[in-house]
């Protein structure tokens, strides 16, 4: 159930599902119908998390470790999660105050917990973009501790655009300032 927030997860298994339902495949064919199912196991053997939805559909338990998925990202059998994950995503998902959610991010940036962290700083960006009128510090503030999880996390790219984002936040506050 973790995996669905995933996007990459998501993407190879709707890409089986097609490769399943091919309509060109036919089904009387066993060589193509074989073929397949070796596409698919070999997507399975790649993919911990594909193994574990097949042993499931087979009525079997497969525990999939964080270990062996990182083992999979880091030989590039998968493509790399997203750093922030359904577990994250529920911690923060009764937030209603950005404030609360900065403190918390705070909280779990010094606990060492990164991808918690950023759940929070961009929950709080969330919150502040549905408010009418939105402080520039307090969104610059929580950009810049996002990109410094990014960055962290190993996703400079990323990192580099909340940075960004927050840098025109402030010039756009101090423009708007110096214009009265």
């Amino acid at each position: 159930r973790k995996h669905l927030a995933d996007p990459g997860f998501l993407q190879q298994m709707e890409k089986l599902q097609k490769l399943a339902n091919d309509p060109a495949l036919d089904t009387s064919d066993l060589a193509q119908v074989g073929a397949v199912g070796q596409k698919i196991a070999q997507a399975g053997h790649k993919d911990p998390r594909v193994m574990q939805a097949l042993m499931v559909l087979q009525g079997q338990g497969l525990v999939v470790e964080e270990a062996d998925l990182k083992k999979a990202e880091d030989f590039g059998d998968m493509q790399r999660r997203e750093p922030v994950q359904l577990e994250q995503l529920m911690m923060v998902k009764d937030l209603q105050d950005p404030e609360e959610a900065r403190s918390k991010g705070n909280e779990f940036f010094k606990a060492g917990d990164l991808s918690a962290a950023l759940a929070h700083y961009e929950k709080g960006v969330e919150l502040l973009r549905g408010q009418e009128e939105v402080p520039a510090a307090a969104i610059a503030t929580l950009l810049s501790n996002s990109a410094l999880c990014l960055l962290k996390l190993k996703w400079p790219d990323r990192a580099k655009k909340a940075a960004s984002t927050a840098i025109a936040a402030i010039k756009q506050a101090e423009e708007t300032s110096f214009d009265r």
